[in-house]
C-alpha cells in the first residue's frame, strides 16, 4: 500500500521522517503526523521533531498528513491547527481535509493490530471520502490511532502482487484523460504475512502433489507386475515339481507287474529272505 507524501514535481523528494527495517532514510522537523513501530512492536503515533524521532528505536516510520483518530476519536479538527499543509499538493488545509478522494490511512486497535486500509475514488473528487469521514470509518474499524497518508492518485493497494483497488490517476497529463493508472509512489507500506503462500509457491506445490501421486502409483503398478511374475514363477515351479514326482499308485503297479512276472523258484527265495529276516 502506498505511503507517505512526496513532491509529485520532483519524485524523489519524500516528505517527513523514513525509517525502513531499522535504516534510517531521513528525518524532518516538519509538523505532521507520524506513525512509528519501534523494534520492540511498540505503534508510536504523534507529532515528532528530527531529534525525538531519532531518539527512539524505530524498526519502521513514515510521516502522514492530517491525526486521524486520537484516542478512539476523529482528531481531524485539532490536526488542521497544527500541521503544515505545504506537505500535500491539495489546496489549503480545509480544501485537502473536505476534498472527496481516494484515501489510505494507517492504524492499530486496542488488540495491537495493525489496521491497513484504503478507500476509491474516482480521480475528479465526485466519490471518495473527506478526512473526516475517513477518520469515523478507521474508528467502526476499532481503531484507537491513526494517520491520514498519501491519497487521491496515488492510493494503490497491492495484495499477492496485483493491484487490488481502483486506481484514480490519468494515465496521462490531459484534464480529460478518461484512462486510470497506477501512480509511481516514493514509500510504500508492506506487511509480509508467514503463512502466505504464493501462487508461485501454490503452483510448485501442485506439480509437486501430482508427481509424487504419478511416482506412488508407479510403484505400486510395478510391485503389482513383480508379484505376478513370481506368483506365475513359483506356479510353474511346483507344476512343474508334481510333474515329476512317481505317484503311489505308479508305484504298486511296478511292484505288482514284478511280482506277476516273478516265477516259483524266485519267488521261493524271496519268501525264505523275509522267514530269514523274521528270525
Amino acid at each position: 500500500m502506498n505511503a507517505g507524501f512526496f513532491n509529485r514535481f520532483k519524485g524523489d523528494q519524500c516528505f517527513g521522517n523514513i525509517v525502513s527495517d531499522g535504516h534510517h532514510i531521513q528525518f524532518s522537523d516538519t509538523i505532521n503526523a507520524n506513525f512509528g513501530i519501534t523494534k520492540e512492536g511498540e505503534y508510536i503515533i504523534g507529532y515528532m521533531t528530527a531529534e525525538e524521532a531519532k531518539s527512539y528505536d524505530f524498526e519502521q516510520l513514515v510521516t502522514g498528513v492530517v491525526w486521524l483518530v486520537k484516542d478512539s476519536k476523529n482528531f481531524v479538527e485539532e490536526s488542521l491547527k497544527f500541521e503544515n499543509m505545504d506537505t500535500q499538493h491539495s489546496g489549503s488545509g480545509e480544501q485537502f481535509v473536505n476534498l472527496r478522494a481516494s484515501r489510505t490511512a494507517l492504524g492499530f486497535n486496542k488488540e495491537g493490530e495493525l489496521l491497513m486500509v484504503q478507500m476509491d475514488g474516482d480521480g475528479n473528487h465526485n466519490l471518495g471520502l473527506q478526512l473526516k469521514e475517513m477518520a469515523e470509518m478507521m474508528i467502526k474499524l476499532g481503531a484507537i490511532g491513526a494517520i491520514n497518508l498519501d491519497g487521491g492518485g496515488s492510493s494503490t493497494t497491492v495484495i499477492h502482487n496485483e493491484i487490488s483497488n481502483y486506481v484514480s490517476d490519468g494515465c496521462s497529463k490531459a484534464s480529460n484523460d478518461l484512462y486510470r493508472c497506477p501512480r509511481a509512489v516514493s514509500t510504500i507500506t508492506c506487511v509480509h504475512d508467514s503463512h502466505f503462500i504464493s501462487k508461485e509457491e501454490i503452483s510448485d506445490t501442485r506439480i509437486y502433489i501430482e508427481l509424487s501421486i504419478v511416482i506412488i502409483f508407479g510403484v505400486m503398478i510395478l510391485f503389482c507386475l513383480i508379484s505376478l511374475v513370481i506368483l506365475l514363477l513359483l506356479h510353474h515351479y511346483f507344476t512343474a515339481s508334481n510333474q515329476n514326482k512317481p505317484s503311489a499308485s505308479g508305484y504298486e503297479s511296478v511292484k505288482s507287474y514284478e511280482l506277476d512276472n516273478m516265477d516259483d523258484e524266485d519267488l521261493y527265495e524271496q519268501q525264505h529272505q523275509e522267514n530269514i529276516l523274521r528270525e
